[in-house]
């Protein structure tokens, strides 16, 4: 009787151990908020897919994103960036083991897709996931696709004021600045040194709500972090970037 009460009393436990590991295994180490998943813009433009990914995890989490799909027209081009670090296009995975994501801590990452010449549609599947454990992983489809010119309404105005990571980041010795604005606003983008020095004034202007792209050209500066601000009335934002030559 004794040895029956034991083994009942072991398979309770086993039970008990088995759903706490199966409901632990079904909570995700981390989240990804994705801003779109289309973009369609004009030749020639840059499209930048955003990602912000949390761990929500108790531990410093490596992180892993894989490029699985990369269907793109001829002459185009995709690559990732994770944080300030854009990889070149051949390259499909980002593996964070260098720069562990702390608990509670969020990073931004992105997926940029060019189309440099013609028209077309680019199809390209992102894998997110925890790379200590790869059954902890979620998957994203992105679509890029182009439009003439003259059908890109002109009345278009962005939800929001954001100022986007410079694209390549590092760069040498140009990278091109991107930010939107919701509605009719005096700007400035400017550049500073680490010290703070303002070392280029990129825009000084009055702008209406739309998209924009601004290219540094950083040939007459030393390596180093830089940072970027764009002010918009009391919308006020800063990143930083990195030059390597």
């Amino acid at each position: 009787m004794n040895n029956v009460k034991k083994n009942l009393t072991m398979l309770f436990l086993l039970t008990i151990f088995f759903l706490v590991n199966i409901n632990i295994k079904a909570q995700q180490s981390f989240t990804c908020v994705v801003d779109t998943n289309v973009i369609v813009d004009t030749v020639g433009s840059e499209m930048i897919f955003y990602l912000d990914i949390t761990n929500t995890s108790t531990h410093p989490l490596i992180l892993i994103i894989a490029r699985t799909v990369n269907d793109l027209p001829s002459e185009w081009t995709s690559s990732l960036c994770y944080d300030i670090n854009c990889l070149p296009p051949f390259v499909d995975t980002v593996i964070s083991n260098n720069d562990p994501l702390d608990p509670d801590s969020t990073v931004e990452c992105s997926l940029h897709v060019t189309a440099i010449d013609n028209h077309g549609t680019a199809h390209v599947h992102l894998v997110v996931g925890n790379y200590n454990d790869l059954t902890d992983t979620v998957g994203y489809d992105f679509t890029a696709s182009t439009e003439p010119l003259t059908v890109v309404k002109n009345d278009y105005s962005p939800a929001s004021f954001s100022l986007n990571q410079n694209y390549p980041n590092p760069f040498n010795p140009t990278t091109t600045i991107s930010f939107n604005l919701p509605k009719q606003s005096h700007i400035t983008l400017k550049v500073y040194n680490i010290l703070g020095q303002e070392v280029a004034i990129l825009m000084n202007e009055v702008k209406s709500a739309g998209s924009y792209r601004e290219v540094f050209n950083a040939s007459s500066l030393p390596s180093g972090v830089y940072v970027y601000k764009l002010t918009a009335g009391s919308y006020i934002e800063t990143k930083k970037m990195l030059l390597l030559k």
